[in-house]
């Protein structure tokens, strides 16, 4: 019990570190700060951490038990002080049959992920083997600076895999000082939970309340987030974790587009570089994202740079780190090249019809599919620029994921089998709020 309140408190450290971060102006509420902060908190102690270790340091577990208490008790003593105005007023209104449906639908699953995260140790492949096997290395150890990282045949096949889940998994074992591989997955529930709040908050901005929690029932209920595979989100792998900083750098991004805000710039370029910092693909994402922002920020190309400038400063640490850790073996480093896509060519069938068989496994995703088609079922009138940017973003992920599967050397059923839906999974929040948001503006428009 003594190890679930320290994955809390740890929680609370990374909320109060993110608060610093997110602007109260382009985010006014605390409940809306929350998700942001938390997010952005994490990220900011695992990087910071991995640059402590890169200039030769180690923090030790007084020091951090110390960092952690004194975060959270300024934190606390802060919202004593302030007393932040919580709009609570909804909560003596009758609630309708739609948000009691959505309500007992979010607890119903969240009640599922609180089970297996409380009671399933970490055992699904890659949390064990990619994530696991690192975080117990660090904790053991104190740093990445050591031979398990550096010399081939010791450390799992993907040793230059980013490090924000595995340093966030160690951060929570120096801070039991022993590893619990079943209370570890809080770590994931408080990102899911995170994400989830990001969705309704931002479909909230278009919507009532009834209509919102229901499409976030329908996104945080979907069962492959729930069920014993790969994509559950307390799974202890990476793709929750990056689900929350690439729809947090997309929304960020769109919202500085339509409002120009510097403080949009500035959790774009956090929630970025946490995506580079958490899987291998967060650097192409980072360069479509920012790419495509170019484009779009013509008016203000010098905000754009400033934005560029700090992700490129803060990215190279880990850039220059991965250049020297050993190659990957199964996944050798990919050059992009004509010759490679044409043959790759005769894979685009098979691809295209997995395709197309994804949205009819019900089994799998539950209402996520029909209510898109729902939501799409509108009279198209032209789009703002922000709904265009997400879609934009969500087909270029997707285009960028299928030239990897056409350039491998893997046959593509093997792809299909092992990534296909995963992979597919980080679009999803950014599908249901840009589906939102478009039948939002059409019904708006007549």
């Amino acid at each position: 019990m003594n190890h679930l309140f320290l994955a809390y408190g740890m929680a609370f450290a990374w909320l109060f570190s993110g608060f610093l971060f997110v602007p109260r102006a382009q985010v006014p509420t605390v409940a809306g700060r929350v998700p942001w902060a938390i997010a952005i908190g994490g990220f900011l102690w695992a990087y910071g951490q991995f640059l402590y270790n890169r200039v030769g340091c180690i923090l030790s577990r007084p020091a951090l038990q110390i960092i952690i208490f004194g975060i959270v008790s300024f934190g606390m003593a802060w919202l004593l002080r302030k007393r932040p105005r919580w709009n609570l007023k909804w909560l003596d209104e009758p609630a309708t049959w739609m948000e009691t449906l959505a309500v007992g639908v979010l607890f119903l699953a969240f009640g599922v992920a609180v089970m297996e995260s409380t009671v399933l140790p970490l055992y699904h492949v890659d949390a064990v083997t990619c994530f696991g096997l690192k975080a117990k290395a660090l904790f053991l150890s104190g740093t990445f600076r050591t031979p398990f990282f550096y010399e081939r045949g010791i450390a799992h096949v993907q040793p230059d895999y980013p490090l924000l889940v595995p340093y966030l998994e160690s951060l929570y074992y120096q801070l039991c000082g022993t590893i619990d591989d079943v209370l570890v997955k809080q770590v994931f529930l408080i990102y899911a939970v995170c994400l989830v709040l990001l969705v309704y908050q931002n479909i909230r901005l278009r919507w009532d309340r009834p209509f919102s929690l229901l499409v976030t029932a329908v996104f945080a209920s979907t069962p492959l987030f729930l069920k014993d595979q790969d994509t559950q989100v307390v799974s202890g792998g990476a793709d929750v974790v990056f689900m929350l900083y690439e729809t947090g750098a997309v929304l960020a991004a769109a919202h500085w587009i339509t409002s120009g805000a510097s403080g949009w710039r500035r959790l774009a370029v956090l929630s970025s570089l946490g995506c580079l910092f958490c899987k291998p693909q967060g650097l192409v994402f980072c360069l479509l994202l920012w790419g495509g922002l170019w484009f779009l920020l013509d008016h203000d190309r010098r905000s754009w740079r400033i934005g560029a400038v700090q992700l490129t400063a803060f990215s190279l640490p880990w850039l220059i780190t991965a250049r020297f850790l050993p190659r990957e073996v199964i996944f050798p480093p990919l050059v992009l090249s004509k010759d490679q896509l044409i043959q790759g060519l005769h894979k685009l069938p098979a691809l295209l019809i997995a395709l197309a068989h994804e949205p009819w496994r019900i089994n799998q995703w539950g209402l996520f599919w029909p209510t898109l088609a729902a939501l799409l079922y509108f009279k198209q009138q032209p789009l703002s620029s922000s709904v265009r940017f997400i879609w934009m973003m969500v087909g270029l992920q997707a285009l960028s994921y299928f030239g990897v599967y056409l350039i491998y050397p893997q046959p593509i059923q093997w792809w299909i089998a092992s990534s296909l839906t995963r992979w597919l999974t980080h679009g999803t929040a950014l599908l249901m709020i840009a589906t939102a948001w478009n039948a939002s503006e059409q019904l708006s428009q007549g």
